[in-house]
């Protein structure tokens, strides 16, 4: 016959072998989530700029159809801002709150935003219904160092106003 008989002391806690285990399930865990959190991360803050450069476009084009053409002095900071006050505008961008613009010519407008991962995403709005790029062209430049400078875009040899408007940004 088995004796079985009480001690008086009963098991509490756990072995280390549990514990182990139990950091060995939230490491994998944390192993999966922590890198998709950081690219959600960066797209939001992707998303973030492109949505005010499309909210800029918006404002430009509002004061070309007022005005007839995008050149200087008629399209500038304070005409800029009066339709759209939410985006501070700028010569150049180092924010996503801050629209870099200029006019190359009257019917086209370049605008750039910085957003807060270092991607400079460039507009170009080209109203001249005789030329075959007319419409919104789309860039974006990767890590940059500084300010976004929309002019500058024109004549990187990377060429950021490669995409037209059916695309958008990638």
């Amino acid at each position: 016959m088995i004796d079985v008989r009480y001690s008086g002391r009963d098991e509490e806690g756990n072995t280390l072998i549990e514990l182990l285990v139990v950091l060995l399930i939230v490491g994998v865990i944390l192993a999966i989530a922590v890198p998709d959190l950081l690219e959600a991360q960066a797209r939001a803050k992707s998303r973030a700029a492109s949505s005010n450069l499309r909210a800029a476009l918006s404002a430009a084009r509002t004061v070309y159809v007022d005005n007839s053409t995008y050149a200087a002095p008629t399209v500038d900071a304070s005409a800029l801002r009066s339709f759209e006050p939410s985006l501070r505008w700028a010569a150049t961008s180092s924010g996503p709150d801050t629209v870099g613009f200029v006019a190359s010519s009257p019917s086209e407008f370049l605008m750039t935003v910085k957003s807060k991962n270092g991607d400079c995403f460039f507009l170009k709005d080209d109203v001249s219904t005789a030329a075959a790029s007319a419409g919104p062209w789309y860039g974006r430049t990767n890590g940059v160092a500084g300010a976004c400078v929309p002019a500058a875009a024109l004549t990187d040899p990377t060429n950021p106003y490669a995409r037209h408007s059916s695309t958008g940004w990638k």
